[in-house]
């Protein structure tokens, strides 16, 4: 059937107004940005149920464990900066398998890529500092209690241990007694001193137990202390690498607009 000058038209029109199809390519690389996007939702979405748990109705820390001892303002800044990094990242590998599946693609066109055209993100080292400081404090104070929680244990366990030794060395001592008709005890020991002594013992194998515990949290307060140095040198080196990736940028900047006035 041959279709009328009019049809003609009206198909043309739909045509140019249909929007255009997408390549493999671009199909791929948008998939990559909603993968993104969810990803960065499921982050916020996390972050913001920590900072509610962590906070009453009228904005007042009352969990401190929910922000792991960070104030809530400071931990949701350090993970919205770190969300932003790690997402970066994922991108960049993403796209990155993209580009090497269907050739250069963008960067073939003349095109800039989110590699090329976006600056690098970090996590700011007064941010860095301020939530590992906060967090560590949190950590070394739980690592305390456990401590305290542990010694207590050990010091009843070595009392009760005290305490039944005495029992049974008493009644070796009062049949002893009974049968020599003597008063001393065991040993030449009378009940009381036997007493006294156990006790000390125990005191004595408590307190070692509590020097060995707080020489282990020493070094690991030592270790996190280094690590925390480590953390917030290595925020301030990215940071002075993101300045000089601007200037460098700026340099060449200038370099192309005075070589263009040249010409």
């Amino acid at each position: 059937m041959v279709k009328s000058d009019e049809e003609m038209v009206v198909e043309k029109q739909k045509q140019q107004s249909a929007p255009p199809k997408l390549t493999k390519e671009e199909k791929a690389r948008s998939k990559v940005d909603i993968k993104v996007a969810k990803k960065a939702a499921k982050k916020e979405k996390k972050v913001e149920k920590r900072k509610h748990e962590a906070v009453d109705g009228e904005g007042k820390l009352v969990n401190k464990d929910a922000t792991k001892g960070v104030d809530p303002e400071i931990y949701e800044e350090y993970h919205r900066q770190k969300a932003a990094v790690k997402l970066q990242e994922y991108q960049q590998r993403k796209e990155a398998k993209v580009t090497k599946k269907y050739g250069e693609g963008a960067e073939q066109n003349g095109e800039e890529t989110s590699e090329t055209k976006e600056e690098k993100k970090i996590i700011e080292p007064s941010v860095m500092e301020a939530y590992k400081k906060e967090k560590y404090a949190w950590k070394k104070e739980k690592r305390q209690q456990k401590a305290d929680e542990k010694v207590e244990k050990k010091k009843m366990k070595y009392d009760e241990k005290a305490e039944k030794k005495v029992e049974k060395k008493k009644e070796k001592a009062e049949k002893k007694v009974e049968k020599e008709g003597a008063e001393r005890g065991v040993e030449g020991e009378g009940a009381e001193d036997i007493a006294v002594r156990e006790k000390l013992k125990a005191e004595m194998k408590a307190d070692q137990y509590k020097a060995k515990k707080e020489q282990k949290m020493e070094n690991k307060n030592a270790k996190y202390d280094q690590k925390l140095e480590n953390a917030v040198v290595k925020a301030q080196q990215k940071a002075g690498e993101g300045e000089d990736r601007e200037k460098g940028g700026e340099k060449e900047k200038e370099k192309e607009e005075e070589a263009a006035m040249e010409d």
